[in-house]
């Protein structure tokens, strides 16, 4: 470098470059980053490049930040419910609280993966499926009518009826994590 900057703004640098160029760029763009010590203000839409190159994530909405943090925590823990709408390949699941036995002033926010298919709970239909590399993804409308994606162990066929258990969930009241 030439310059010795307070940081580096680059915004959408590899937005017209094809999928493996992106991805043989974000190591190279890691590796200057790290090799100069610099902070890097990194503009994307695109989650892999947030995921891959931050070490803190700020998630605009609106014109203001409605979270910043690790990627790994807007995805597991996101404040709000817009958060974890946005955050991630498929977005975080809601359901009532009483769908869950809960209070009903809550609803109950689960990624695809914090679920157990096939097990006694809430039963759902297949709409649509979906595979991203080794791993299905199952598109389903509950008995009252919520739609939540999940994540299945094997590929299940449209119009399959069957069941899930929550394994893992978040609360949220008014949109906003609760206990945090």
């Amino acid at each position: 470098m030439v310059r010795d900057p307070a940081l580096f703004l680059l915004d959408e640098p590899l937005s017209n470059l094809d999928a493996r160029a992106r991805f043989v760029a974000r190591g190279e763009l890691k590796r200057i980053q790290q090799e100069l010590g610099q902070t890097f203000v990194y503009v994307t839409h695109d989650q892999k490049e947030a995921a891959s190159l931050a070490t803190s994530v700020g998630v605009l909405h609106s014109g203001r930040f409605e979270q910043v943090d690790r990627f790994e925590e807007l995805y597991d823990r996101p404040r709000t419910k817009w958060v974890a709408q946005f955050v991630g390949e498929f977005p975080m699941n809601f359901l009532p609280g009483e769908a869950l036995g809960l209070d009903g002033g809550v609803e109950v926010g689960f990624n695809p993966e914090w679920v157990t298919l096939g097990e006694a709970g809430i039963d759902c239909v297949v709409e649509s499926r979906e595979t991203v590399a080794d791993s299905h993804y199952v598109f389903c409308s509950t008995k009252d009518g919520a739609k939540v994606i999940l994540k299945a162990p094997e590929k299940l066929e449209i119009g399959t009826r069957t069941s899930f258990r929550v394994d893992r969930k978040e609360l949220f009241k008014d949109s906003l994590l609760q206990g945090v």
